[in-house]
């Protein structure tokens, strides 16, 4: 048997008055006899050590609090090692002081004090362990991090129907106002509606605030239970981007192959609104996965939704590349597609499709091949280069599934290289060359397509390498 120290703040710390330490008494135990998780660190001083030292020794730990505090990731913030409190200051200021006796934050109040803690707590004393490669044990240990805060048999996940929003942060006035409305909508009709996403902005952020527009209009009713907005990110983005000021937990994962597998055994549904390349990348990734498991696991599937205003033009640029990919009948399976709809007209439809999408709070059986849970994990940028030339889409020498791993893999190219890794691309272009993707034409030449509309839409971050220097059709 495994055991890990972790702390369990329960879910809304910051409302609380008890000491922090009483908030992590809770001992989270999953699937008995194959994970237990025990030996929790109840003592606040323990704890402040732990966190000093985290940070004292973490850079990527001091962008987070930067970026969740700051909106930033300044480099000036430090650690007082040497200090009866933990104080974390920027350009020489004090500006949180985590006090020894009950680790509160003075400084710091609602949402940006409870995700601050969420975010320390899941970092500093992280729930991992070797898995063996063994795909249950995976599981288990991203099932953990929920469990920190929220427990997969609570009402607020098993009796909800629990939907994950997936889309850009570069979206349009009114692209938010419209994923709002959808939210606004859906939560008025099912009254009991656990909102997931990405925890950033944009298509991430306007579900939450819809869904609070429609909680706080029925908050008289008897029958409108608390639900929660849950965040999902992992520590790479945190250290980039402050969560959206809707979320109520946070959950932070150690790598983005975790993220992706918590998005896909929390959802009854996924919605997909217009993105970039990352957006598509989890459109791949869902699908390959509804592919692996088809017939496997027929029940437990996750519906997906590709949803887009009247008037927008990114749905038939998706469609169009998953058409070059698929037939018909395979994207029929596993895709519903909602073009020029209205929150109103959406809303009946998924009146009418819930209850057969349901999955108990936490989807355990579904399986999720290794291949879809595999980074890239390449940092030279030659190895780089050899790899995306390696790269063969095509719909004549691929099954459906090796496909659609494909072309994720080619989007989480596109994504090191343009946001994780532009240096990468950089190199590539003081050399002179541009890796070639290779395949069938008709494959190619959508995929191709598909990744200069997202440019000329605006959908990629501000600056990164233009696509001539990323990829080119090979000839």
């Amino acid at each position: 048997m495994d055991y890990e120290r972790t702390i369990s703040p329960k879910l809304h710390s910051a409302t609380r008055t008890t000491h922090y330490s009483h908030e992590m008494e809770r001992i989270v135990k999953i699937h008995e006899g194959d994970l237990g998780i025990h030996d929790v660190p109840r003592n606040p001083q323990v704890i402040e050590r732990g966190l000093r030292r985290a940070l004292a020794e973490n850079p990527q730990l001091r962008e987070v609090v930067s970026a969740i505090v700051f909106g930033d990731s300044a480099k000036e913030i430090h650690s007082a090692a040497g200090e009866p409190s933990l104080t974390v200051h920027r350009n020489g200021t004090p500006k949180i002081a985590i006090a020894s006796d009950d680790l509160k934050v003075p400084a710091i109040r609602g949402h940006i004090r409870t995700q601050l803690l969420q975010a320390l707590s899941l970092i500093a004393f992280p729930v991992s362990a070797p898995t063996n490669g063994i795909p249950h044990r995976r599981e288990l240990y991203t099932r953990a991090h929920l469990e920190r805060f929220l427990n997969v048999s609570d009402p607020r996940l098993t009796d909800s129907l629990s939907i994950v929003v997936q889309g850009g942060h570069r979206i349009s006035p009114d692209e938010y106002a419209f994923v709002a409305a959808v939210a606004q909508e859906i939560t008025r009709v099912q009254r009991n509606v656990t909102w997931i996403t990405g925890c950033g902005h944009g298509v991430m952020e306007a579900p939450f605030d819809g869904a609070n527009q429609a909680r706080k209009m029925m908050a008289q009713r008897p029958d409108i239970r608390k639900a929660v907005n849950i965040g999902v990110t992992e520590r790479g983005i945190l250290a980039k981007e402050r969560p959206n000021k809707y979320v109520d937990l946070l959950l932070t994962y150690p790598d983005i192959e975790q993220r992706m597998e918590a998005f896909i055994r929390l959802a009854d549904i996924i919605m997909v609104f217009p993105g970039g390349v990352g957006t598509a990348e989890e459109i791949m990734q869902l699908l390959g996965i509804m592919m692996f498991n088809n017939g496997k696991h027929p029940n437990h599937t996750v519906a997906m939704h590709l949803l887009e205003q009247q008037g927008g033009t990114w749905m038939s640029q998706i469609r169009t590349l998953l058409q070059a990919c698929f037939t018909a009948e395979e994207l029929k399976k596993y895709i519903n597609v909602f073009p020029d709809t209205t929150p109103t007209q959406y809303k009946r439809h998924l009146t009418e499709e819930t209850g057969r999408n349901r999955n108990s709070g936490w989807n355990s059986i579904l399986e999720i091949p290794e291949r879809m849970q595999r980074p890239i994990g390449i940092t030279d940028p030659n190895e780089f280069y050899r790899w995306m030339e390696s790269i063969r889409l095509s719909r004549g020498e691929h099954d459906p599934f090796t496909l659609a791993a494909t072309l994720r893999e080619v989007f989480s190219a596109i994504v090191e290289l343009t946001v994780k890794q532009p240096h990468i691309a950089a190199q590539w272009q003081s050399q002179g060359q541009t890796p070639a993707l290779i395949g069938d034409r008709e494959t190619v030449t959508a995929m191709m397509q598909f990744i200069d509309s997202m440019y000329a839409q605006g959908r990629l971050f501000e600056g990164c390498p233009p696509r001539e220097r990323l990829l080119r059709a090979a000839a």
